[in-house]
C-alpha cells in the first residue's frame, strides 16, 4: 500500500533525471558508448515506471483506494494565494497512468531502432522522457495550477519534437503552428483558472468540488439567459481543452503536426497528448454537469468533429495525415461522450485508442522505414509478403478503429454510439446520425488505407523495392505488444469502465442522476446495436468495391468528372480552413495591427506626444513654475500646504 506514495515520487525524480542527462549528454560528450548507456538507462527506469502503473491501477483503480500526497512546504505563496506541491493519485490518474507510461516505454524502445542511423537520437530520447514527465505531473497534479504546469510542458515537449528535424522547414512551420494554436487554449484556460480562485479562494479540485454548491461559482450574470460565471468558466475550459484535442475550428495543428519522427506521433499526438483535453472536462465533470448548455456545445462540437475528420480523412494521400485525421475523430467521439455525461465511456475509449492508434503509427512507421521514408500511399503497394508482421500488425489496428466486433475500438466506440440515443439531450437524435455518418467513414478511408498501402500495383521504385524488409525485433515487439492490447483491452476493460453496477470512477467522476444512462445501455435494443454493425460493414464493403474494383476511376471517367474534381479538391484541402485563417483573418488581423497599432499610435500620437508635443509642453511648463520661483518662503510653505491638502482630499 505505500508503494503508491514512492510509486509518485520515484517517478517523478527518476523522469526528470534521465531527461536532463540525456539533453546534457547529447550536447556535452561525444562518447557513443556513454549515450548508448543512459539511453538504455532512461528506458529502463520508464519499464520500471509501467511495471508500477499496472500495479497502481489494480490497487486504486480496482479495489478503490485514493492517495493524496501533500509536501508540507509550500510550493507559491504570496499573501493569500497560497499552492502547495501536491498529488492525487485516484481512479482517473491510474487509467491515465497505464495509458501514458506503458505506450511510452514500448514507444521509446520502438524509437531506438527508427532513430538509430540518427546522431542526435540522445536529445530525441530526452525530449520524450520530458514529455512523459510534464504529463505524469498534468494527470496527477492536485490542483489547477499544478495541472496547467504539466499542461505548458507537454506544449513545450511537444513543441521540441515537433521541430525535432529544426534544419527542415516545415517542421520548423508545423511546430510555430503547433504552439501558437495552443497557446489559444492557454490563455483561456489561465484565466478560468484565475476566476476559479477569485470564487473560491482555491484551487485544489476536491475542495473546489466540495463548497460547489454553496460557492459563488453561480452567481447569476444575467437572469434572463440564465447566466452564471460557472458557464464562463466551463466555457474557457473548454476552448483550451479544444486547442489540446484538436477540435474542430481548433484542429489545424495536429495533421501539420506529422512533420515530427513517427514515433513523436505515436506517443503525442496519438496515445497522450491530444487525450489532455479530454482528461480535463473528465477531471472537471462536476463543474460541467452544472452547466448543460455547456455540455450542449460539447456534444456538438463532438458530433461535428467526428464527421468532419473522417471525410477530410478520406482525401488525403500521406499516411500519416489520414491517422491524423483519424485521431481528431476518434477525440470527437471522446468529446461527444463527455457532452452527454457518459464520461467512464469517453475514458473507455480514451484507453482503448492509445493502444490501437499508437499501434497504427508503429505499424505506418515500419512501412515508411522500410521505404526509406516515403510517406505518399499512392508511391506504396507492399505487398503483405516483404512485411508479414507489420502488414498483420496494421490490420488489427485498422480492424479495432474501424470497430469490429471482438476489437477494443467494438467495445468502446459502439458504447458511445449506442448511448447517443437514450440519453436526455436534445441533440441525442441528432449526435447519433452524426456518430453513425462518421463509423460509415471511418470504415472506408481505413479500407483505402490498406488498399493503397497493401494491394495497388507497385509503384515504388526498384531501389526501394529491393531494399524492402521487416523491420527489426526490437521494432516488431512493442508492435505485438500493443497488438494483444489492441485485441484485448476492451474485453478486460469493459467491465470495470462500462459494466452494469460497475461504481469506477465514484470517488472523482460526478454524474447527475437525470443523466446517468450506463444501466440504460444495458438495456438496448438488439437491433439498434444490428443497425450500427450493418453501416460499419457497408462502409468496408463499399471501400471494397470503390478502391478494389477501380469504382473511383469510373466515377471520375462516367460521371460529370468537374463536379467530382471540385469535391475531391475541397476535401483534399481539408474544407479550406487554413486558407481562412491564413488569407483572411490573420492578413486582416496584421493589416490592422500595422495600420492602427504601429502607424497610428505608435508612429503616430505615441511618437508625437513624446517628441513634438513634450517639446511644446515643457517650455510652458518651466515658464509658469518660474513665476513661483520668487525666493520667498511664505510662498514655498504656501504651495505646500495646498499641496498636500489636495493630497489629502484625493485619498478622502
Amino acid at each position: 500500500m505505500i508503494l503508491i506514495p514512492i510509486f509518485s515520487l520515484a517517478i517523478l525524480i527518476l523522469l526528470s533525471m534521465s531527461a536532463f542527462i540525456l539533453c546534457l549528454t547529447d550536447w556535452f560528450t561525444n562518447n557513443l558508448k556513454i549515450r548508448k548507456n543512459i539511453i538504455y538507462l532512461c528506458i529502463t527506469w520508464i519499464g520500471i515506471a509501467a511495471f508500477l502503473s499496472i500495479y497502481s491501477f489494480i490497487n486504486v483503480g480496482i479495489n478503490h483506494n485514493i492517495y493524496y500526497i501533500n509536501y508540507y512546504q509550500p510550493w507559491i505563496e504570496i499573501s493569500v494565494f497560497q499552492i502547495d506541491w501536491e498529488f492525487l493519485i485516484d481512479s482517473l490518474s491510474v487509467t491515465m497512468f497505464i495509458v501514458v507510461l506503458p505506450t511510452s516505454f514500448l514507444i521509446h524502445i520502438y524509437a531506438i531502432e527508427y532513430m538509430c542511423y540518427d546522431k542526435n537520437i540522445t536529445r530525441f530520447i530526452g525530449y520524450l522522457s520530458l514529455f512523459t514527465l510534464m504529463m505524469f505531473i498534468l494527470i496527477s497534479a492536485a490542483n489547477l495550477i499544478q495541472m496547467f504546469l504539466g499542461w505548458e510542458g507537454i506544449g513545450l515537449a511537444s513543441y521540441l519534437l515537433i521541430n525535432y528535424w529544426y534544419t527542415r522547414e516545415q517542421a520548423n512551420k508545423s511546430s510555430i503552428k503547433a504552439i501558437i494554436i495552443n497557446r489559444i487554449g492557454d490563455l483561456c484556460l489561465i484565466i478560468a483558472i484565475a476566476l476559479i480562485f477569485q470564487q473560491t479562494g482555491t484551487t485544489n479540485y476536491h475542495l473546489i468540488f466540495a463548497n460547489l454548491p454553496t460557492s459563488n461559482l453561480f452567481i447569476t450574470i444575467n437572469s434572463y439567459l440564465n447566466f452564471r460565471i460557472l458557464d464562463i468558466i466551463t466555457f474557457l475550459i473548454l476552448i483550451g481543452a479544444m486547442a489540446k484535442s484538436a477540435q474542430l475550428f481548433l484542429h489545424t495543428w495536429l495533421a501539420d503536426a506529422m512533420e515530427g519522427p513517427t514515433p513523436v506521433s505515436a506517443l503525442i499526438h496519438a496515445a497522450t497528448l491530444v487525450t489532455a483535453g479530454v482528461f480535463l472536462i473528465i477531471r472537471l465533470s462536476p463543474l460541467y454537469e452544472f452547466t448543460p448548455n455547456i455540455r450542449f456545445l460539447i456534444i456538438f462540437i463532438g458530433s461535428v468533429t467526428c464527421v468532419y475528420a473522417s471525410i477530410v480523412a478520406l482525401s488525403q494521400n500521406d499516411l500519416k495525415r489520414i491517422i491524423a485525421f483519424s485521431t481528431c475523430s476518434q477525440l470527437g467521439y471522446m468529446f461527444l461522450a463527455c457532452g452527454l455525461s457518459n464520461y467512464t465511456f469517453a475514458l473507455f475509449h480514451l484507453l482503448n485508442h492509445a493502444y490501437f492508434k499508437a499501434l497504427l503509427f508503429l505499424s505506418a512507421g515500419s512501412i515508411i522505414h522500410a521505404l526509406n521514408g516515403e510517406q505518399d500511399i499512392r508511391k506504396m503497394g507492399v505487398s503483405p509478403k516483404y512485411l508479414p508482421i507489420t502488414s498483420i500488425t496494421m490490420f488489427i489496428a485498422v480492424i479495432a478503429l474501424i470497430g469490429l466486433p471482438f476489437f477494443s475500438g467494438y467495445y468502446s466506440k459502439h458504447a458511445i454510439i449506442e448511448t447517443t440515443l437514450i440519453s436526455n439531450n436534445s441533440l441525442s437524435l441528432t449526435s447519433f446520425i452524426f456518430s453513425v455518418i462518421s463509423a460509415f467513414f471511418t470504415a472506408l478511408y481505413n479500407i483505402r488505407l490498406l488498399y493503397y498501402v497493401f494491394y495497388i500495383e507497385q509503384t515504388c521504385s526498384i531501389v526501394k523495392f529491393n531494399n524492402i524488409k521487416e523491420s527489426s525485433i526490437s521494432m516488431l515487439i512493442p508492435m505485438i505488444c500493443l497488438s494483444i492490447m489492441s485485441i484485448l483491452s476492451g474485453y478486460i476493460f469493459k467491465d470495470i469502465f462500462i459494466g452494469i453496477g460497475t461504481n469506477f470512477g465514484n470517488d472523482n467522476i460526478l454524474v447527475l442522476t437525470e443523466n446517468y444512462t450506463i444501466v440504460l445501455s444495458e438495456f438496448l435494443k438488439t437491433l439498434i446495436q444490428i443497425v450500427i454493425n450493418l453501416i460499419i460493414l457497408t462502409g468496408i464493403i463499399s471501400g471494397i468495391l470503390i478502391y478494389g474494383y477501380n469504382f473511383e476511376k469510373f466515377c471520375y471517367v462516367q460521371l460529370n468528372h468537374k463536379i467530382f474534381l471540385i469535391i475531391q479538391h475541397f476535401n483534399t484541402k481539408k474544407w479550406y480552413f487554413d486558407i481562412i485563417y491564413n488569407k483572411i483573418i490573420l492578413i486582416n488581423l496584421f493589416k490592422f495591427a500595422y495600420i492602427f497599432i504601429y502607424q497610428f499610435l505608435d508612429r503616430g500620437i505615441l511618437l508625437y506626444l513624446i517628441t513634438s508635443g513634450l517639446l511644446k509642453v515643457f517650455p510652458i511648463f518651466t515658464k509658469f513654475i518660474h513665476k513661483y520661483q520668487t525666493g520667498s518662503i511664505f510662498n514655498y510653505i504656501y504651495i505646500h500646504l495646498i499641496s498636500i491638502l489636495c493630497f489629502i482630499i484625493f485619498l478622502i
